[in-house]
């Protein structure tokens, strides 16, 4: 009797396991509008004295405004204006580890890809 429960137990583990997931995909999409709102308030809140005083008083309108990129990103959105998602892709989302040391030294991202077009004839998006 004690070798036939064993299977039943196991399999009534991964079914629970597998509802926990499925159960509660909204985590996968947790991050979204909300944490982007939750970081631009927290990031707006903390701006600077010398930052002018219309814009550390527009904090509520900066959090709101911190998710655009993604509503630009939006599936739909990038069909509809696919130079605008081309445009501004690449400033959505920096992957630190994958930057050139030469590029720390560049005034932005424009200068450093006018070096790199200088010296190689490359041409970055």
């Amino acid at each position: 009797m004690m070798r036939t429960r064993r299977p039943l137990v196991l399999i009534s583990a991964i079914v629970v396991a597998i509802a926990a997931v499925l159960g509660d995909l909204r985590i996968l999409n947790a991050w979204g509008a909300h944490g982007h709102t939750i970081s631009g308030a927290a990031a707006a809140r903390a701006l600077p004295r010398e930052m002018p005083k219309f814009f550390r008083n527009a904090a509520d309108q900066l959090a709101y405004l911190n998710p655009e990129p993604d509503r630009w990103r939006n599936r739909g959105e990038a069909e509809r204006d696919p130079a605008m998602n081309g445009a501004f892709a690449p400033d959505h989302f920096i992957n630190f580890e994958r930057i050139p040391e030469s590029a720390w030294q560049a005034e932005d991202r424009f200068a450093f890809m006018a070096d790199v077009r200088a010296k190689t004839g490359m041409v970055l998006p």
